[in-house]
Protein backbone atom coordinates (compact mmCIF):
# COMPACT_ATOMS: atom_id res chain seq x y z
CA UNK A 1 0.00 0.00 0.00
CA UNK A 2 1.16 3.53 -0.68
CA UNK A 3 -0.01 6.63 1.19
CA UNK A 4 0.75 10.34 0.94
CA UNK A 5 -0.71 13.52 2.38
CA UNK A 6 -1.44 16.55 0.23
CA UNK A 7 -1.85 20.01 1.70
CA UNK A 8 -2.38 23.49 0.31
CA UNK A 9 1.28 24.43 0.15
CA UNK A 10 3.15 21.17 0.73
CA UNK A 11 2.87 17.41 0.76
CA UNK A 12 4.27 14.47 2.63
CA UNK A 13 6.67 11.90 1.31
CA UNK A 14 5.04 8.86 -0.24
CA UNK A 15 5.07 6.03 2.28
CA UNK A 16 5.01 2.46 1.03
CA UNK A 17 3.87 -0.19 3.48
CA UNK A 18 4.41 -3.89 2.82
CA UNK A 19 1.86 -5.29 5.21
CA UNK A 20 -0.62 -6.93 2.92
CA UNK A 21 -4.28 -5.98 3.25
CA UNK A 22 -5.12 -2.59 4.71
CA UNK A 23 -7.49 -2.81 7.67
CA UNK A 24 -9.26 -0.04 9.57
CA UNK A 25 -7.16 -0.78 12.65
CA UNK A 26 -3.91 -0.59 10.71
CA UNK A 27 -5.01 2.62 8.95
CA UNK A 28 -5.91 4.22 12.28
CA UNK A 29 -2.71 3.16 14.06
CA UNK A 30 -0.13 3.61 11.29
CA UNK A 31 -1.52 6.56 9.34
CA UNK A 32 -4.13 8.58 11.19
CA UNK A 33 -2.63 8.48 14.67
CA UNK A 34 0.71 9.68 13.30
CA UNK A 35 -0.16 12.10 10.54
CA UNK A 36 -3.58 13.50 11.36
CA UNK A 37 -2.33 15.24 14.49
CA UNK A 38 0.68 16.67 12.68
CA UNK A 39 -1.44 18.11 9.88
CA UNK A 40 -4.09 19.43 12.24
CA UNK A 41 -1.46 21.15 14.33
CA UNK A 42 0.06 22.80 11.27
CA UNK A 43 -3.19 24.06 9.79
CA UNK A 44 -5.36 24.83 12.76
CA UNK A 45 -8.08 26.24 12.52
CA UNK A 46 -8.28 25.79 8.73
CA UNK A 47 -7.74 22.04 8.82
CA UNK A 48 -9.94 19.88 6.60
CA UNK A 49 -9.43 16.14 6.48
CA UNK A 50 -10.47 14.20 3.39
CA UNK A 51 -9.96 10.63 2.31
CA UNK A 52 -11.06 8.56 -0.67
CA UNK A 53 -13.74 6.61 1.22
CA UNK A 54 -12.03 3.27 0.74
CA UNK A 55 -13.57 0.59 2.93
CA UNK A 56 -10.82 0.67 5.62
CA UNK A 57 -11.08 4.48 5.74
CA UNK A 58 -14.76 4.30 6.62
CA UNK A 59 -14.66 1.52 9.19
CA UNK A 60 -16.35 2.05 12.55
CA UNK A 61 -12.95 2.05 14.26
CA UNK A 62 -11.70 4.87 12.03
CA UNK A 63 -14.97 6.83 12.39
CA UNK A 64 -14.71 6.63 16.19
CA UNK A 65 -11.09 7.76 16.07
CA UNK A 66 -11.94 10.75 13.85
CA UNK A 67 -14.85 11.74 16.12
CA UNK A 68 -12.61 11.58 19.19
CA UNK A 69 -9.98 13.68 17.42
CA UNK A 70 -12.62 16.26 16.46
CA UNK A 71 -13.74 16.47 20.10
CA UNK A 72 -10.14 16.76 21.20
CA UNK A 73 -9.60 19.57 18.70
CA UNK A 74 -12.70 21.40 19.92
CA UNK A 75 -11.57 21.21 23.55
CA UNK A 76 -8.11 22.50 22.65
CA UNK A 77 -9.67 25.42 20.80
CA UNK A 78 -11.95 26.25 23.73
CA UNK A 79 -9.02 26.10 26.15
CA UNK A 80 -7.03 28.38 23.89
CA UNK A 81 -9.90 30.85 23.72
CA UNK A 82 -10.23 30.88 27.50
CA UNK A 83 -6.51 31.46 27.86
CA UNK A 84 -6.54 34.30 25.34
CA UNK A 85 -9.50 35.99 27.04
CA UNK A 86 -7.94 35.73 30.48
CA UNK A 87 -4.68 37.13 29.08
CA UNK A 88 -6.48 40.09 27.47
CA UNK A 89 -8.55 40.90 30.54
CA UNK A 90 -5.67 40.86 33.01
Amino acid sequence: MAWAGIMADRYTDVHVFDRGVLTGQWYRNEILALYLRLFRGSYRPNFLFMDDNALPHSSQLVDEFLRSEAQRQASVTIDELKSALVHEWV
